[in-house]
């Protein structure tokens, strides 16, 4: 184990506040329930632990290298488990996010098994629902790959020619 250790508003800047407008906009936009938020990938977890100090949020944490005292944890609920065992828990339990974001964890797994991830991600999220996956892929490179999550109901958002977030369409 090991590895740097990042909080929120180092993984907030990094994606030029987005994340944290995002998470803003839907507690103010649910004001009778709490927003769930996903840090899929979130290892030792200091960013889950700053979510999880607000009390509107349900803050949940996955990772497969997840330290084990993280999972005692009464604010968060952390996960540790296969990519593919993570989507069923979600769908049997009929968990959704508003938010789902990675700081690193995507990059890891090969392009067309992470396409396949994130289309079964979107079963996990409300409709409007957003996923910053903090990939590093531009619209020219990774067309194909683009016109296949739009087929399946996300829009997609760019900033400077770079992936910044899918929203679920329906």
């Amino acid at each position: 184990m090991g590895g740097p250790v990042v909080n929120f508003e180092a993984i907030d800047a990094k994606m030029n506040h987005h994340l944290s407008s995002t998470i803003n906009n839907f507690v103010n936009q649910f004001p009778k329930r709490k927003v769930n938020v996903l840090d899929w990938g979130c290892y030792t977890s200091p960013a889950v632990k700053e979510l999880a100090q607000n009390r509107r949020l349900s803050v949940f944490g996955y990772s497969r290298d997840a330290d084990p005292s993280m999972l005692l944890s009464k604010k968060v609920r952390y996960l540790q488990t296969g990519r593919k065992q993570l989507v069923k828990y979600f769908n049997k339990y009929k968990i959704k996010f508003d938010v789902i974001y990675s700081n690193a964890g995507l990059k890891n797994i090969p392009v067309p098994e992470l396409v396949e991830h994130l289309i079964s991600l979107k079963d996990c999220l409300f409709v409007g629902g957003k996923i910053f996956p903090d990939l590093v892929w531009s619209p020219y490179r990774h067309r194909e790959i683009f016109e296949e999550l739009k087929k399946v109901g996300f829009e997609l958002e760019f900033e400077h020619n770079q992936l910044l977030c899918l929203t679920k369409l329906k």
